[in-house]
């Protein structure tokens, strides 16, 4: 005869039971979808042309033979500012010249 603990415990074993081949089940499943996912982003491809009519760019040479002609085009290059480095006496200058401006706006 089992007692009221053990009748407890074998139905809790048989509910333990099958939740495990629940979760077993769904970890299957869910490797199944890694390797199918993985196999799709990592596999084999083969390229497929959309619409047959369409150009490619790499077959026809003759549109890109000539340069396009655009507005007007100057023969020379556009002039830049060009950018002078400070060296270390103007940043001291500079920063000297920052902090009596704070120090006069800081009195006011």
């Amino acid at each position: 005869m089992m007692t009221s603990t053990e009748k407890y415990l074998l139905r809790q074993n048989q509910e333990l039971l099958k939740q495990q081949a629940e979760f077993l089940k769904e970890i299957k499943q869910l490797n199944e979808n890694i390797a199918y996912l993985t196999n799709k982003l990592y596999g084999r491809h083969s390229e497929k042309l959309g619409n047959p009519n369409q150009q490619s760019l790499f077959e026809d040479n003759s549109v890109f033979t000539e340069p396009e002609q655009t507005g007007q085009q100057s023969e020379e290059p556009a002039k830049t500012a060009r950018h002078v480095k400070q060296n270390e006496n103007d940043l001291r200058s500079s920063a000297l010249i920052f902090q009596r401006k704070m120090k006069y706006m800081n009195l006011r």
